[in-house]
């Protein structure tokens, strides 16, 4: 079985610190659009959100990384919180049909939270997750599906497209739990 480290103790000093940098480039170029462009008009709640969102997502790839299991585990995590992220944003920013003012956009929060519930379910087992990450995969495939024939032909076609990283957050945790039943 490859770790990514042996266990240790949990201290700050061995925490990753790219995840977090990356988070704060991303809230100091909104921040740094807003003096250069009209474009970009975030209000302090639409900070403290991102902030929530970004940050929620490197806690949970920190504590990924901290189980010291396969990389296969954590590239199955890393997906699957950046779908999550990557999906909200969209949703609650612009929208991932129409405008974010558009009610539909409800459901494809409603497949994040469901994909969390499971993932949370799963309880770091392997095999779990995969099925998690494909349920929610389906889930998405439908959401998508369902937006289609509610009449948003183009944007439908692009919210299918975000259930290919759950597939792939999916084969991950898959592949990673018979190496661990191999082992």
């Amino acid at each position: 079985m490859h770790t990514l480290h042996p266990p240790t103790r949990w201290t700050l000093r061995h925490w990753q610190p790219w995840p977090w940098i990356l988070s704060a480039l991303v809230l100091a170029t909104a921040g740094l659009a807003m003096r250069f462009t009209d474009q970009v008009q975030w209000s302090p709640f639409d900070f403290v959100a991102a902030a929530t969102l970004v940050l929620g997502a490197c806690v949970l790839l920190e504590l990924a990384a901290r189980r010291g299991r396969q990389r296969l585990y954590v590239l199955g995590v890393a997906l699957g919180v950046g779908t999550a992220l990557v999906l909200t944003w969209v949703t609650l920013a612009v929208g991932v049909l129409g405008s974010e003012r558009e009610p539909a956009n409800a459901m494809f929060l409603g497949v994040v939270a469901f994909g969390g519930v499971a993932a949370v379910a799963a309880w770091g087992r392997e095999g779990a997750l995969a099925w998690a990450m494909a349920m929610t995969a389906a889930l998405q495939a439908a959401s998508s599906i369902a937006a289609w024939y509610a009449g948003f032909d183009t944007d439908a076609w692009r919210a299918l497209a975000f259930a290919l990283p759950w597939l792939a957050s999916a084969a991950c945790f898959a592949r990673a739990a018979r190496r661990s039943n191999a082992a």
